[in-house]
């Protein structure tokens, strides 16, 4: 009986030695898979990299055939899901609002070469449906995307003036060479191109070209001879559109003024500018003076008018008559003549810009 119980211990004791064998076995096994599957996650992600290098058409035509296979599918599915989850997905996207743009944000900056390759391949591929579909779009939010440019317009106005400024300075000279005329471009009075008379300013190509078909459809300056005809009428004395020169010698300077009078030693100088000269560079126009200045260095008043649209203080586009400019015109050079013969003008320089943005 005593042999017994001890051979019945010594096999208990040996079941539980066993035991605890085995659970110390499946332990380390635990922990080995756990060491393989983090080794293998590194190993999968390089092969599958290199799998999709290698297989790229070959992956991109399974999804075609994927894709066109379920197409209806995959819409009654989009359409079921949409219909039932509606308010959850517009709460959601309300709340998480920034946080979607701050990944999307991410998710661009990280694939932005992708993105526009897979951009420029769908354009290609799709063209004609795009056409048709912006067409349709067009027609049907014409007025919902004039509110929207509208709003935007009004948000964003000094920002889009910044940025304007910003991009026109940094391609001053890009753009100069662009739309100056290729004949007069060296010259301090260049006027800018036409694409109509082959990049050159009509200037240039009624000299160049005196017997093309095209000259005869060159009008002349209409506005500015309003204006000569008019202070021809109401003045006496007025030059019109002729060369400067010197007292000292008989050289004609480059620089022209529409319509000037000399009065004692001041010149009164009126200019019509169409669209307020936008086109012209601001550093050549103030060389401009120096130029006129060096020629005659007596006092300069400058009256220059604006025959076409503008914005006034209140952001609010006008385009007057002719007839009320001319008035205006004509009230200022009889307050800047007065001024001239009982020396009141003191400046050397006096610029006066009529009908320009932000006049009265």
């Amino acid at each position: 009986m005593y042999f017994l119980v001890i051979y019945i211990r010594k096999g208990i004791y040996n079941i539980l030695y066993w035991h605890m064998e085995f659970m110390e076995q499946k332990k380390n096994r635990k922990e080995r898979l756990k060491k393989y599957r983090e080794e293998d996650k590194e190993y999968k992600k390089e092969y599958m990299k290199e799998y999709r290098e290698k297989n790229k058409e070959h992956i991109k035509e399974r999804r075609k055939k994927y894709r066109e296979k379920n197409k209806e599918h995959k819409k009654k599915y989009t359409k079921e899901y949409y219909e039932k989850n509606k308010e959850h997905i517009k709460d959601y996207r309300e709340k998480n609002k920034e946080h979607i743009k701050d990944c999307s944000k991410a998710y661009y900056e990280k694939n932005k070469e992708r993105i526009k390759e897979y951009k420029k391949e769908y354009d290609k591929e799709n063209k004609e449906r795009l056409k048709e579909y912006r067409k349709e779009y067009d027609k049907k939010n014409k007025e919902r995307r004039k509110e929207y440019k509208k709003e935007y317009d009004k948000k964003n106005k000094e920002r889009q003036r910044e940025y304007k400024k910003e991009y026109y300075e940094k391609n001053k000279e890009r753009f100069r060479h662009k739309k100056m005329c290729k004949n007069c471009i060296d010259w301090l009075d260049s006027y800018c191109a036409n694409p109509k008379y082959n990049n050159y300013c009509t200037r240039c190509f009624q000299q160049l070209f005196p017997n093309d078909p095209l000259t005869a459809n060159i009008r002349s300056k209409t506005k500015e001879i309003k204006v000569r005809d008019f202070i021809n009428k109401n003045f006496d004395g007025f030059t019109h559109d002729k060369t400067l020169y010197t007292h000292n010698c008989n050289c004609a300077h480059r620089r022209r003024i529409d319509h000037r009078k000399q009065i004692g030693n001041t010149i009164l100088a009126i200019e019509t500018d169409e669209h307020q000269h936008r086109g012209y560079d601001k550093e050549d126009e103030d060389i401009r003076y120096d130029d006129v200045y060096m020629v005659f260095s007596g006092k300069w008043i400058f009256i220059r008018i604006n025959p076409d649209k503008y914005i006034d203080r209140n952001g609010k586009r006008r385009n007057p008559k002719m007839a009320t400019r001319l008035k205006r015109l004509k009230q200022e050079i009889e307050k800047q003549i007065y001024n001239i013969k009982n020396d009141n003008n003191m400046e050397l320089i006096t610029n006066i810009k009529l009908y320009y943005d932000n006049f009265d």
